[in-house]
């Protein structure tokens, strides 16, 4: 019962605006026959009205052939509904079945799918629901069915571009793509002078989800360090990928506070010849070391990423790829240049 609760849980909003946009859509197509019929003798004045009206009025509706479209709808939402799962569970199969779980989420949870899957899921929705609707003989307007009909192009033409783009998931390149994408939307949430963005828990929270995604893209570093191929020409983008979101954070750590919880709090032991008497002889007579301080490691960002981009670096030059490494190495003397003239 509780798996039940939690399924109708999960499902319930997307339902209710299934429902609400079948509802809402036959309105507005009783509202328009009613301004049509309310406004035929001003029509009739203007040529092209009156040609417009004729043909809307000469619309009918064939409830035999609308059942038999709705029900190949439907069936058209759960085929390609599956049909983009199994495409997109092939790569997690194979290349991702022994990768850490953080790398295996980042295509899982690929923007441009999970609208598909929306998209898949409302018009099998809106579709199903009209074949009730139909059969209990409740009207619901040729408006609807224009708009299920229009949801079913849609989800055909989308597949094609969904279907092509799940296969470049191959390359681990293709997740970066969407990471450096939203570690630069953390960023900017956090150089933002804004009165909330500036509060502690929201700056802790912005470190804590760019931190992640730094460690997912290390994972994908690690990915394509595995096979030649990927070491070969994926590496170097992924190397001068990490210098351009290096180069970005640069631009923007100067708005931040140096007191800002963006930068992660790490403890400094104290010295004992330089700390006060009454906390040194607290310690020593308790037999306890001295409480730390806690500071901002404010190069926490450069360290992680640079990082990253010596073991892609390294990986080239293990590998034997030195042309690939040479350009990656040209790249970072550019940003060393540039760096230099900004702080100069």
């Amino acid at each position: 019962m509780q798996i039940v609760l939690l399924i109708l849980r999960s499902v319930g909003g997307s339902f209710l605006f299934a429902v609400f946009l079948v509802v809402g859509i036959a309105l507005i197509d009783f509202g328009i026959r009613r301004f049509i019929n309310s406004t035929d003798a001003i029509a009739a004045h203007w040529p092209i009205l009156a040609v417009i009206y004729r043909h809307l009025k000469s619309l009918r509706f064939d409830n035999g052939t609308a059942a038999a479209l709705l029900s190949t709808l439907a069936q058209i939402a759960g085929i390609f509904l599956g049909l983009y799962f199994a495409v997109v569970g092939t790569p997690v199969s194979t290349r991702y079945a022994d990768v850490p779980p953080n790398v295996r989420e980042l295509m899982i949870a690929d923007k441009l799918g999970n609208q598909y899957i929306k998209l898949v899921a409302l018009f099998g929705a809106v579709a199903t629901l009209l074949l009730a609707a139909q059969s209990l003989s409740i009207p619901y307007g040729l408006l609807n069915l224009t708009v299920v009909a229009f949801l079913g192009v849609a989800t055909i033409l989308s597949f094609i571009v969904l279907g092509r783009r799940a296969f470049e998931f191959f390359d681990p390149g293709a997740l970066v793509n969407q990471l450096g994408s939203e570690l630069i939307g953390w960023i900017d949430r956090a150089t933002r002078l804004r009165y909330f963005g500036r509060q502690r828990a929201f700056q802790a929270h912005y470190q804590k989800q760019a931190a992640a995604l730094l460690s997912s893209y290390e994972g994908v570093v690690r990915l394509a360090a595995q096979d030649d191929v990927t070491r070969q020409h994926t590496l170097p983008y992924l190397a001068v990928h990490a210098l351009g979101i290096l180069t970005y954070y640069g631009r923007r750590k100067s708005r931040l506070a140096s007191d800002s919880y963006w930068f992660r709090r790490q403890y400094e032991h104290k010295n004992w010849l330089t700390t006060s008497f009454i906390e040194t002889s607290i310690a020593l007579r308790t037999g306890t070391a001295l409480h730390p301080n806690e500071v901002s490691d404010l190069d926490w960002f450069e360290k992680e990423i640079t990082e990253i981009f010596w073991l892609a670096h390294k990986n080239l030059l293990d590998g034997g790829k030195l042309d690939q490494a040479a350009q990656v190495s040209l790249s970072e003397q550019r940003l060393l240049h540039v760096w230099v003239n900004t702080c100069s």
